[in-house]
């Protein structure tokens, strides 16, 4: 991606990698690449966007001039689950960099508490905060969940139970993707109690893996319609754990293969086929998402969000001040966005939401949206600098290979 900024990098090949000169006995190294918070914000932006019913009023406003361009219109709607799968290639990468890195810098010896450790300091305080907020701020748009409903979701299952129910009447419904990570997170460190060579095998096997499971889906929908889980509707598909597979997948060998992956993928040819990839797909495959042919295409999503984080290596734009500055929010950006932007809404809408029978001018969507993102930024803020910076100082002494900016 040279011809779009990209700076050579003249030391490590694989992102920051600088001593940390932190007193304490034990010497610790950061790895930080600046410009994947940039990119975390574009995928957060993606997620957003959905949310709004910006794309719905550009649709309505040019029917009647082109019915195959509101088509097209309404497709990039579909980027928000797209955004999702970023946030999982990006995860990925950055959680199995790190390992790797540990495990270089202790011998192998990675501790599998100590994550466990980071990884609740980072989600916990956030998740259940909103989980708090969200069952006990009753509204029309954002009912109390019932017990069990409740309890999934204090146990991270809160995909399992989306995949079973569907749609929920409560703005929660978007923290199952983190219940997707933190299943993730329970398995990947053990990984690293294996040789890497029968890890990195591993990590190849689930690609395929990925992509029979999404068959045997689509199969179950189109051959019975009595497993719940397969076809109560698109939830079953997007909020099952095996369904993201190989995204999770790619990301984990892009840490092992990156300066190869780089060298054969980091260019603006295949960064044009990533993104085309991803318009035509959300266009023509997932318009009926649990078809055979959309589940497939998740395969292509996956090695489309892989060659996405490849080409944003060293990108300079990339690493601007601000999109950093946003990055680093990101986490408190999705979680309030949805609640936030519902706020917004009702008020604005006086207690209507866009749907079938209610779609305003595209002006007053895109008005609607930017007041909704500047609440969302709001809340974002209090809650990195009132609650997850001070919570996430706790994080260095369960800490080898440090992360994020230093402060």
């Amino acid at each position: 991606m040279g011809e779009l900024g990209r700076d050579k990098p003249g030391g490590s090949p694989n992102g920051l990698l600088v001593p940390n000169r932190e007193p304490g006995p034990l010497k610790k190294f950061r790895f930080y690449r600046p410009e994947l918070d940039g990119l975390r914000f574009f995928a957060f932006l993606a997620v957003f966007v959905c949310h709004t019913s910006v794309f719905a009023s550009l649709a309505k406003a040019v029917l009647p001039y082109s019915r195959e361009l509101a088509h097209y219109v309404i497709a990039l709607n579909r980027f928000g689950p797209l955004g999702v799968s970023l946030f999982f290639s990006l995860s990925s990468f950055l959680i199995t960099k790190l390992l790797l890195l540990e495990e270089d810098a202790t011998g192998g010896q990675v501790s599998v508490g100590h994550f466990y450790a980071r990884r609740a300091l980072r989600i916990w305080p956030v998740y259940f905060l909103s989980l708090l907020v969200l069952q006990l701020w009753v509204t029309p748009f954002n009912q109390p969940m019932n017990s069990n409903t409740l309890l999934g979701f204090c146990l991270f299952l809160g995909n399992w139970v989306m995949a079973y129910l569907g749609r929920l009447h409560n703005c929660v419904l978007i923290l199952w993707s983190i219940s997707v990570e933190e299943q993730f997170y329970l398995v990947w460190p053990w990984l690293f109690r294996l040789s890497r060579s029968f890890r990195v095998r591993l990590f190849w096997a689930l690609i395929p893996l990925a992509w029979l499971v999404r068959g045997a889906m689509a199969h179950g929908w189109a051959g019975s319609q009595d497993f719940r889980f397969v076809t109560i509707n698109a939830m079953g598909f997007a909020c099952n754990s095996f369904f993201h597979l190989d995204t999770f997948a790619l990301g984990a060998l892009l840490a092992v293969y990156e300066t190869p992956l780089l060298s054969r993928f980091g260019n603006r040819r295949w960064l044009i086929f990533a993104l085309l990839s991803l318009v035509l797909l959300s266009r023509y495959f997932f318009g009926a998402p649990t078809s055979v042919l959309a589940s497939m295409g998740q395969g292509v999503v996956a090695f489309s969000c892989m060659l996405v984080v490849v080409n944003s290596f060293d990108t300079r734009w990339l690493a601007h001040p601000l999109l950093v500055w946003l990055g680093r929010m990101t986490y408190g950006l999705y979680v309030y966005h949805f609640f936030a932007l519902r706020v917004v809404e009702f008020a604005v809408y006086q207690g209507r939401f866009p749907g079938p029978d209610f779609l305003p001018t595209v002006w007053t969507s895109l008005a609607v949206a930017g007041l909704g993102l500047a609440a969302t930024v709001g809340v974002a803020s209090l809650s990195f600098y009132g609650l997850e910076q001070p919570v996430l100082r706790l994080k260095g002494r369960y800490t080898k290979v440090l992360s994020g900016k230093a402060e």
